[in-house]
């Protein structure tokens, strides 16, 4: 690990690495990982017809250079991306387009405009921070935020950090939850209309593009959310992992399965749990799949969930048929361990748009998968995630499910 003192932290050298440019005492990179790049494996039950939905991961997944700068003397608001020497950091926006979408939607008048009227407090301890404009969602929370947190401890013992988080967390009962299972200092949730002048902020960068992921994070989030998980559980035996989830989207507002009757028999044909994960704390969640083998859903947040699953699962998402379907969940499934399987879906009103509309899956179609799914021979990859699974003690941590099957 290398600290760089560097006048700007978006200045990099043409290796892509920080450029160490005049010595600043206005902050410091600690250098962590070097590029690296991965295979991503291929859905085990891919058709030739499909192959179009399935080109951009022939290539694998290319990891950037991860690096974590502490800042002295600036000010993080309530909302919006923090400014340094004139600049929004790049390490606020989770698209490497955000700057430039956000001054092309006039944010910046709007961040300018709040900053007159946000009330300034000092803060002496060191503080932490995240997040970016994404990342309130389920997804973008596990997935892309709480990397950064584990950058960040590879730096600086959390124990001494306040990590401070944007007016918008606070209408999202998992993140506070989830970040229980990390050894804070302290959580301070801002208001809209506040701004927090520190001393010293520590700012890791993203760990991964978004809908690609670092491995070893992804096991590392998982032993930890199981470690904490299990620390408050009064069996210390964990449950077999056997249980078969279906996510229903029966409470959801949007992007339903509008025929979720007619699968039913479908589903208890193979042992499948229907259950609504949105009515589940985020610690019945982890629970819950901690002792789950095979996860299907349709295209959503839910998916997320495989993060808590042993290694060697089995993950079934349901696809839009006609539109491209984002392929984060064949990534994350490489990345957690997971075979991943596809089914497909058809929107009851084409017009609509793939993450609103509600959808129809052919009864018989899902049964056709859910049968290979379930008899398909266990992978090489899939028999080393279990052989390593089983020889570390870290399987150990894994909770007994409040839910039972």
């Amino acid at each position: 690990m290398n600290r760089l003192p560097c006048s700007s932290p978006q200045k990099r050298s043409s290796a892509g690495r920080p450029s160490i440019g005049r010595p600043s005492i206005g902050h410091s990179i600690d250098a962590l990982d070097a590029a690296s790049h991965y295979p991503i494996r291929p859905p085990k039950n891919i058709q030739p017809v499909d192959d179009w939905m399935f080109d951009n991961l022939a290539g694998g997944c290319a990891l950037p250079e991860t690096s974590v700068t502490t800042y002295h003397q600036i000010t993080v608001p309530g909302r919006g991306p923090i400014r340094w020497q004139g600049e929004y950091l790049r390490e606020c926006f989770a698209t490497d387009d955000g700057p430039a979408e956000f001054y092309r939607r006039r944010k910046h008048w709007r961040a300018f405009a709040e900053s007159l009227v946000r009330p300034k407090s000092r803060m002496t301890n060191p503080a932490l921070c995240i997040t970016d404009n994404w990342s309130c969602g389920y997804f973008h929370w596990i997935c892309d935020a709480l990397p950064r947190l584990l950058l960040a401890e590879q730096v600086r013992s959390t124990a001494e950090l306040t990590l401070l988080l944007p007016a918008a967390a606070k209408r999202y009962g998992f993140i506070r939850d989830s970040l229980d299972a990390f050894d804070l200092a302290d959580v301070r949730q801002l208001s809209r209309f506040q701004r927090v002048h520190c001393d010293e902020l520590v700012l890791p960068s993203h760990a991964a593009v978004t809908g690609t992921f670092r491995p070893d994070l992804i096991d590392a989030m998982r032993d930890r959310f199981w470690k904490h998980v299990s620390a408050g559980s009064t069996d210390g035996t964990a449950a077999p992992c056997t249980r078969r989830v279906f996510l229903s989207r029966r409470d959801a507002n949007r992007r339903r399965v509008v025929n979720e009757a007619e699968l039913a028999s479908v589903l208890t044909n193979h042992r499948f749990d229907s259950v609504a994960a949105d009515s589940y704390s985020w610690r019945e969640q982890v629970e819950l799949f901690s002792s789950t083998s095979h996860l299907v859903s349709i295209h959503g947040a839910g998916l997320t969930n495989m993060i808590a699953m042993p290694p060697a699962g089995r993950v079934l998402e349901i696809r839009d048929r006609v539109d491209l379907t984002p392929n984060c969940y064949v990534t994350l499934a490489t990345a957690a361990g997971q075979d991943y399987y596809y089914a497909f879906s058809d929107r009851v009103n084409p017009q609509q748009c793939v993450h609103h509309g509600d959808v129809r899956i052919d009864p018989a179609e899902l049964d056709r998968s859910l049968d290979q799914m379930l008899n398909d021979p266990v992978s090489e990859f899939s028999y080393r995630r279990m052989r390593t699974s089983a020889n570390t003690p870290r399987t150990e941590n894994r909770p007994t499910p409040l839910h039972s099957s």
